[in-house]
Order: C-alpha cells, then structure tokens, then sequence
C-alpha cells in the first residue's frame, strides 16, 4: 500500500465497479473491486486524512520493479519473489 493524503486519491475509472465497506466505529472506507475482490484502496480510522492505496492498481506502475517491497499472492497469501 502507498499512503497519500486523500484529496490527492482520484479514481478515473470504474469507480461504479466498486464496492465500500465501513468497519465499525463507521470512519474507516474500504474500496474492494465488486467482480475480482482486490481492495483497491481505503480511508484510514487513525488518520482519515490519509488515504492507503494498492499500488497493483495502477496501470502506470510497474510494481515487480521496486525493490524490497514484499508483494502478495492474494490467492495463495504467500509472499511473491
């Protein structure tokens, strides 16, 4: 997840393919993808300014190219090399 204030967050498309969801105390937003379940981003209970993000959700990223940054199989939840 890259953390960025959250006026700076700007979904430009798909954004009715979304799903969000509210934890408890209702401050917290989660993002999920509504057809493959990724979470694509959320606003955080402990500091709603700042926004959380799947980097694996920009196209413009290639995230297999930063370095020492563990990356996930959502599937299997074991580490990717």
């Amino acid at each position: 997840m890259l953390a960025c204030p959250i006026q700076d967050v700007c979904v430009e498309s798909g954004d009715e393919q979304l799903i969000r969801y509210k934890w408890n105390t209702k401050v917290a937003t989660h993002h999920f993808c509504s057809k493959c379940g990724i979470m694509t981003h959320h606003q955080r209970r402990s500091t709603p300014e700042v926004c959380g993000v799947n980097i694996g959700c920009i196209d413009e990223l290639d995230y297999s190219s930063f370095k020492n940054v563990p990356m996930n199989n959502g599937v299997n939840l074991t580490l990717v090399d």
